[in-house]
């Protein structure tokens, strides 16, 4: 019996020794001997309309193949796995295999595309003499162009040869710079995989300009004869107003206007009392002559007038010239907020002394009717037209007029005038049309 037991038990044994590996043959047919992977997981191409060939490892025969770009923008790829570039950044390309027993495979693999500089230039140096000028606390970003417009490439800003210590970079990345003490350096923008000294140093796409860092100053910019009582002077910093502007709004002692003698010997005629006004941002001054000018003119800025934050400005001399060359004329006609007080703006100050107004009424051709006869006589008479102080502008108040003329065109033509040298306008006669408009106005604004 024990003999047949230990028979019985052998069999068995030897039993599942031969159908474990029957077994397990007849289940693998859905086991596979290698699992499919893409021989790279991460790829970098350079350049825009470059090709790539995705390879994929131990395929199973039988199977089919679905491909995808996450975004086409930066690549795409093709039904045999080749991918294209598109443009700069990163893009996840996914194949879906499908097994012949029906199951799936997701295979991923990064593509960053690379799309180098070729070229950098600093776009808004402004050079004088060479160099980029800065004040001492000046803080300024400065920019680039780099092609291709599209490149992944970022700009690194470094300090080159020169003072390093005359500025400051406060922002490697962005330009951005700040004068610290008197000197020159120069800056230099490179373009590089990363804003990074490392990535910079293996680039050979740059560019450089020379900064210079002065102590502050301030100048006069420009001055400017804009007529024959008018002079127009630029300052390039706002001015400290006590110092350019006397008592009275008289031209300060700081700055005098002498009459000279031209090439013939003859001087310029005496400008009068000179007023002068300042611009809301302190940098613009207007001077007033009371007198026509007429002739050269020496004109000098003392250092002893200061910009609003104590700086003195340097001290200018110019020699300025007017010739009045221009004959008077009507710049512009308008009304008053109120709507009944016309405005006659000419281009320059006039003599009214010889003033004729003739032909008021209405508009040719813009009425069936005639002017009242109360309107014409407004219209014509010369003592309504009154002149502005300074003398570049007539006024005449329509409020008296007619109701049946009000909203409508009336002219009336002007003559005997001339400007303070003397020139007659070049047609004698200067037509003027308004609009008199007595609709009732808000009395107050709304304040926001």
């Amino acid at each position: 019996m024990k003999n047949n037991l230990s028979k019985k038990i052998a069999m068995i044994i030897v039993m599942v020794l031969i159908l474990v590996p029957i077994l397990w043959l007849q289940g693998g047919t859905d086991v596979f001997a290698a699992t499919p992977t893409f021989a790279e997981t991460k790829v970098e191409i350079i350049g825009e309309d470059e090709t790539y060939q995705l390879d994929i490892k131990d395929k199973v025969e039988g199977s089919t193949y679905k491909w995808s770009s996450s975004n086409t923008k930066v690549a795409r790829v093709s039904s045999k796995g080749l991918v294209t570039t598109v443009g700069k950044g990163k893009a996840t390309i996914r194949c879906i295999i499908t097994y012949p027993n029906k199951k799936t495979k997701t295979l991923k693999c990064e593509v960053t595309v690379i799309i180098p500089a070729t070229k950098l230039k600093i776009n808004n140096a402004t050079e004088v003499n060479g160099a980029h000028i800065m004040k001492i606390g000046e803080t300024y970003n400065f920019n680039r162009d780099i092609v291709p417009a599209n490149s992944s490439d970022k700009t690194y800003w470094s300090l080159g040869a020169g003072d390093k210590l005359c500025i400051e970079v406060t922002n490697s990345s962005s330009g951005i710079v700040k004068a610290l003490k008197p000197g020159k350096v120069v800056l230099v923008a490179t373009a590089a995989r990363t804003a990074t000294e490392e990535d910079a140093a293996k680039s050979i796409v740059n560019d450089a300009v020379i900064i210079e860092v002065v102590a502050p100053s301030a100048a006069v910019g420009s001055v400017d004869v804009v007529d024959s009582t008018e002079i127009r002077v630029v300052f390039d910093s706002p001015i400290d107003e006590r110092t350019v502007i006397g008592q009275n709004n008289t031209l300060h002692s700081n700055i005098s206007l002498i009459p000279i003698k031209n090439i013939k010997g003859v001087y310029a005629s005496d400008p009068g009392k000179l007023t002068a006004q300042l611009s809301a941002d302190k940098k613009t001054l207007t001077i007033t002559s009371v007198n026509r000018l007429e002739g050269d003119y020496g004109i000098h800025f003392t250092d002893k007038i200061m910009t609003t934050d104590g700086t003195p400005i340097e001290d200018y001399y110019k020699q300025i010239r007017y010739i009045d060359e221009t004959p008077p004329y009507v710049a512009e006609v308008r009304m008053d907020e109120s709507g009944l007080i016309a405005e006659i703006i000419f281009n320059e100050a006039i003599d009214f002394s010889g003033l004729k107004v003739g032909g008021g009424g209405i508009l040719a051709g813009s009425s069936v009717t005639p002017a009242d006869p109360r309107t014409v006589s407004i219209l014509n008479n010369k003592n309504n037209y009154v002149p502005s102080e300074d003398k570049k502008i007539l006024r005449i108040n329509l409020s008296n007029i007619a109701y049946t003329d009000f909203k409508k065109p009336l002219t009336v033509t002007i003559s005997g005038i001339k400007d303070l040298s003397g020139l007659s306008p070049k047609d004698y006669a200067l037509p003027v049309v308004f609009v008199a408009d007595n609709t009732p106005k808000p009395m107050a604004k709304l304040i926001t």
